[in-house]
């Protein structure tokens, strides 16, 4: 089909490690789920900080911009992980001061990428 072709033609330009920017599209229990690229991709409870959150809508609110990295993907299933947590410059960012936290994504990513 042709939704999944573009699909796939996107998923083809992303790669793990990648810090992309993302708009928040609902909130789960388990989650929040963010469009990429025209893609809706997973950012894991677990994913959000390096502390423990109790209330993710005092964190993420639908229809909010973030920056967030690509920690996995299912090119078969179009499917993509995304983190915030390796973003973070000190544990607990995302959830103190979230805005610190995208204005250095990407010095914190290449710091991140450089330790694995």
């Amino acid at each position: 089909s042709n939704r999944r072709a573009v699909v796939e033609a996107q998923m083809a330009d992303l790669s793990r490690g990648d810090v992309i920017d993302g708009l928040v599209k609902a909130l789960k229990p388990y989650g929040a789920f963010v469009e990429v690229g025209g893609m809706s991709g997973l950012l894991h409870i677990s994913q959000i900080s390096m502390d423990r959150i109790n209330d993710l809508e005092a964190v993420l609110e639908p229809g909010q911009k973030i920056k967030c990295m690509i920690i996995d993907h299912d090119k078969a299933n179009g499917r993509i992980a995304l983190s915030t947590k390796t973003l973070e410059p000190e544990p607990g960012d995302m959830i103190k001061d979230p805005k610190k936290v995208y204005e250095q994504a990407d010095e914190t990513a290449r710091m991140y990428l450089e330790k694995q």
